[in-house]
Order: structure tokens, then C-alpha cells, then sequence
């Protein structure tokens, strides 16, 4: 986090930079909508191709009060009944966007940057340009820098976390 101090008539202001990166898969998990939805429209898909609502531009009408709302209404038990999708309009979880997401955005940052540099230091490592992920001489520098990584590290870098060690 980058911090300065702005010097003013009537004393001092702080400003905050907090290095930001939201992708679609980040800001999906925050608002709470999942599968094929806009995170800033409440129209269902169905609904995309009507005319009129190309012509309104898609007014922007998604909020984390009315998403926080609807998931409470659908999350209680005593009153729940199905919903189908377009009457929830693809909220999927509860949104998290109501507790502080600060440690949420620099991580995914790093994680980005870290990948970033992973990729740069595969195509080095062998002289490769331009960058084509599916070469084999590049999918064995990965594998070389994998190794060497969680042989030093004991890190796994590129590879998806196994939820369950499977059986050996």
C-alpha cells in the first residue's frame, strides 16, 4: 500500500493507494452473481435480444444492497421456495462485498504480477519468442520452473489446488 500526504489550506489529507485488479472470475465472487450475467445489468439472457433494451443501452441497475436483499430472502428457510434463475437474476451466493475486501484485491494483484513473471521467466529461460503457450518446448520450460519452484519453495505455482490429496 502506497500512502502520500497532500499538504492543504486547512491541513493535511491522506490518500490511500491500494493496488486493485478485479477480473470477471473476482468481481463474480463478490457480488454474488454467477454463471452467464452482467454485474452491472439485471436483465436475464433471454431477454438480451428484445430490441428496446438494446435501444436503452442497458441501463446500469445492479446493486449490492438489492443483490445482498434478494440472497437474504432466498436464504431463509422458513420462507425459501425455488426461485428459477431469471426470478433471482443469477445470484448464485451471498455477496461478500458487505466485509472488508481490502486483503482481497492486492492478493489477486500479486497473483496476477506472480503469474505474469512466471510466464516472462518461461519464455526467457528458453530464448522463445513470440509467446505460444500451447509449444511443447514451452510447456517444458513451465514444467522445468514448476518443479524447481516447489523443489525450493514447496510451492505449486500454475497448477489448480487439489480440494482432496487423491489416494495413493
Amino acid at each position: 500500500m502506497l500512502q502520500n500526504r497532500i499538504p492543504l489550506e486547512n491541513g493535511v489529507v491522506n490518500v490511500d493507494i491500494i493496488p486493485s485488479m478485479f477480473d470477471g472470475k473476482m468481481a463474480a465472487i463478490l457480488s454474488g452473481a454467477g454463471g452467464v450475467s452482467c454485474q452491472m445489468y439485471t436483465a436475464i439472457y433471454k431477454d438480451l435480444k428484445h430490441r428496446d433494451l438494446v435501444l436503452e443501452g442497458f441501463p446500469i441497475n445492479r446493486n449490492i444492497t438489492d443483490a445482498i436483499e434478494l440472497f437474504s430472502y432466498i436464504d431463509d428457510i422458513e420462507s425459501f421456495f425455488a426461485l428459477s434463475t431469471n426470478e433471482r437474476f443469477n445470484l448464485t451466493h451471498q455477496p461478500i462485498l458487505e466485509v472488508n475486501i481490502h486483503p482481497a484485491s492486492p492478493l489477486h494483484s500479486y497473483t496476477g504480477v506472480f503469474r505474469w513473471f512466471n510466464l516472462l521467466v518461461y519464455h526467457l529461460r528458453i530464448e522463445k519468442f513470440p509467446w505460444s503457450p500451447t509449444s511443447p518446448v514451452i510447456k517444458e520450460s513451465m514444467k522445468l520452473l514448476q518443479t524447481f519452484i516447489q523443489e525450493k519453495a514447496g510451492l505449486k505455482v500454475d497448477q489448480p489446488i487439489l480440494a482432496v490429496e487423491p489416494p495413493q
